[in-house]
């Protein structure tokens, strides 16, 4: 073998050993900025589980009530989440205890390992975080019309979603179709438009605006009775 050959195979094995020990990712792997810290699921005995002592949340009857039905007629669509560093609870304190009341023989686990301090900050911000999610009223509202009537808690929750949605969506109406749709109780708007001071006139837009759509009639007729006395009292005919 000549001195050429024998440098270009020196030179790649000088080659290979300097990067052997590189943090270059192997193939088929990729840098990871976030880690999966899940280390394992399984079923397991609710009466084994351990409440987190720092579980500051409090779950009124309504609540409970609500998540046992949905947990009867769906089932078990989200694991309990505990540290296997601790032992303790760090999410689905309410469906342990539903699971304990309900003499169920096992819960879904799903394990993590957070040092104590890791614990505490899940614990504390997991569901807050999960509350300042902004609600985009158009899509929810098409997902409550598009749902059956259900009793019980979970009913009262579902009317209420659905009074609250309206309230979001409802656009005040314009002079003209309040005419259209309510003849006689508006008949005295296009008086209002001539007769009133923009002041008053302004009032009576906020009146509109304020009206509650499942009294809407009613309301609507105490504004023009109201406004037509403000006609009178200006000596308007």
């Amino acid at each position: 073998m000549n001195l050429t050959a024998s440098l270009k195979i020196e030179f790649s094995e000088f080659l290979v050993a300097s990067t052997a020990n590189t943090n270059t990712p192997k193939a088929g792997e990729l840098a990871r900025k976030f880690r999966s810290r899940i280390v394992s699921y399984g079923e397991v005995n609710p009466e084994e589980l351990l409440a987190n002592p720092l579980n500051w949340r409090i779950h009124p009857t309504s609540q409970q009530e609500g998540l046992e039905h949905v947990l009867t007629e769906v089932g078990w669509v989200d694991d309990v989440i505990v540290n296997k560093e601790t032992g303790f609870v760090v999410d689905g304190h309410l469906r342990v205890s539903l699971a304990l009341r309900n003499e169920e023989p096992l819960v879904p686990v799903k394990y993590v390992e957070l040092t104590p301090e890791e614990e505490i900050l899940v614990l504390a911000t997991l569901d807050p975080l999960a509350a300042m999610a902004a609600t985009d009223v158009k899509i929810l509202g098409d997902l409550l019309r598009d749902m059956g009537s259900h009793d019980g808690a979970i009913g009262d929750l579902l009317n209420d979603l659905r009074d609250s949605i309206e309230v979001e969506l409802f656009v005040p109406p314009t002079l003209d179709a309040v005419n259209k749709r309510y003849n006689g109780a508006a008949d005295i708007a296009p008086k209002l438009i001539v007769d009133l001071d923009t002041e008053t006139f302004e009032l009576f837009y906020d009146l509109l605006e304020a009206l509650d759509e499942t009294n809407f009639a009613e309301g609507l007729k105490k504004i023009f009775s109201v406004a037509a006395g403000v006609l009178l009292k200006h000596g308007s005919k």
